[in-house]
């Protein structure tokens, strides 16, 4: 039993460092103007936090994210 809690802890140490390099590409490509490859990142992000199988307690990335990618889908827009 204690090696499945190991091994969920790893889990979701990847899973948090590739969700915040997600977000960190997705903030860089808004700020080049790549506003389609932004919008790509940060639904990654959010479907990767919402489908994660137990709470990574990401709840205020999960919420800068879906706020960014509207920005983003706006300023794409524009």
């Amino acid at each position: 039993m204690h090696e499945l809690s190991a091994q969920q802890r790893v889990a979701r140490d990847e899973a948090v460092t590739e969700i915040r390099r997600l977000l960190n590409e997705g903030y860089r490509f808004e700020k080049e103007e790549n506003y389609a490859r932004a919008i790509d990142n940060y639904e990654k992000a959010i479907e990767a936090i919402r489908r994660f199988p137990f709470d990574l307690r990401l709840d205020t990335e999960l919420q800068e994210a879906e706020k960014r990618l509207e920005g983003a889908k706006e300023k794409k827009k524009a």
